[in-house]
């Protein structure tokens, strides 16, 4: 049975070519979570802090938004640190703060996780490399200047993977 040698060679390419594309490249960059039971996906202008500019890490910086509006919900944590390296980091332990934020006409909601009357907040980092960070999180996120009392919000199944900036 004769071979079309033009079939065979589109073949060959279009196969190359899905292969290039399945390796390689960057990773996905996501910031996934459940808030009161509902998943929600914050990777729109997803980031992370700039690059380090020396071999420690001294602070991680993750955030995004739900929507391409900048206006649109938002979740953010921020942790520093002598040294940040893989493994898990608490609020009133360490240096570390989350905040989902919502803007309205009257100003911006805001809750948050830092160990202050009742919120709390863990994050494990995973891996870090050259391009950038990814981990889980979870907490429990107090409304700013809602004390001791709440309201809260229950944050679970939090998982990321931001590129610093630039990357």
């Amino acid at each position: 049975m004769p071979i079309n040698t033009g079939r065979f060679l589109l073949l060959t390419a279009g196969l190359v070519g899905l292969l290039s594309a399945c390796g390689g490249g960057a990773p996905e960059q996501f910031l996934t979570l459940k808030l009161e039971g509902k998943p929600l996906r914050f990777d729109k202008h997803l980031g992370a802090n700039d690059p380090p500019s020396e071999p420690t890490v001294h602070f991680v910086s993750v955030g995004g938004h739900l929507e391409d509006d900048p206006s649109s919900p938002g979740f953010m944590f921020q942790l520093v640190a002598p040294e940040v390296k893989p493994g898990t980091y608490r609020s009133g332990v360490d240096q570390l703060y989350a905040s989902y934020y919502v803007q309205t006409r009257n100003g911006t909601t805001t809750y948050t996780g830092d160990a202050m009357d009742g919120a709390s907040f863990v994050m494990t980092v995973t891996a870090m490399d050259a391009d950038g960070v990814q981990g889980t999180f979870s907490g429990r996120l107090r409304l700013t200047g809602g004390g001791e009392q709440g309201p809260f919000l229950q944050v679970e199944n939090g998982r990321f993977s931001a590129r610093y900036n630039g990357h």
